[in-house]
């Protein structure tokens, strides 16, 4: 068994509180747009800006999954947030968790046209003006008003652990750059 050189172990500390910064605040970013997003998804009746409330749906999606995405940044992959920082969540958290994933990679962040059906219909307009018209079976729903509500506790609770993490994270490199 070798022993891990400090200097390494330190590195990789001061990386991982990087990451631990950095998603912090993506996680506030997506408050921010949480925030903004529940009033126009409210059963109220109000009306409601369809353009305004996908775009606030993406930037959610995008900015909470980025800290557990795969990401390259100058070619090499950049560190992700620790599993363990999902350990003890409900089962209901989790599967809120992954679904958020899923929608980001599958649905708003990056088109997979596997799951849609596509039909192009040309259509015909004044002066012999032609212009194709997508259809599809799919659309950008995104998170339901009941999954919002989930999702703010949730996002609440990954939040406050990954602060927890980079507060400790963050005193142990204090003490060692002491001694």
């Amino acid at each position: 068994m070798t022993l891990a050189d400090p200097g390494q172990s330190r590195d990789a500390d001061r990386e991982l509180c990087r990451r631990m910064a950095l998603s912090y605040f993506d996680f506030e970013e997506t408050r921010l747009f949480l925030d903004r997003l529940e009033p126009t998804t409210a059963d109220n009746g109000a009306e409601q800006d369809n353009a305004i409330r996908t775009a606030l749906m993406t930037a959610l999606l995008v900015s909470y999954w980025r800290p557990f995405a795969v990401g390259r940044s100058d070619g090499q992959t950049a560190q992700r947030l620790p599993k363990e920082l999902l350990e003890g969540l409900s089962r209901e958290q989790l599967q809120l968790h992954e679904k958020v994933g899923t929608l980001r990679d599958k649905q708003f962040a990056h088109t997979d046209p596997e799951p849609a059906e596509l039909a192009v219909t040309w259509n015909l307009r004044d002066q012999g003006f032609r212009f194709p018209m997508l259809t599809s079976n799919v659309t950008r729903i995104g998170l339901t008003s009941a999954e919002l509500s989930e999702f703010r506790a949730l996002l609440a609770e990954v939040s406050r652990r990954v602060f927890v993490r980079y507060a400790a994270l963050g005193e142990r490199l204090l003490q060692d750059s002491n001694q």
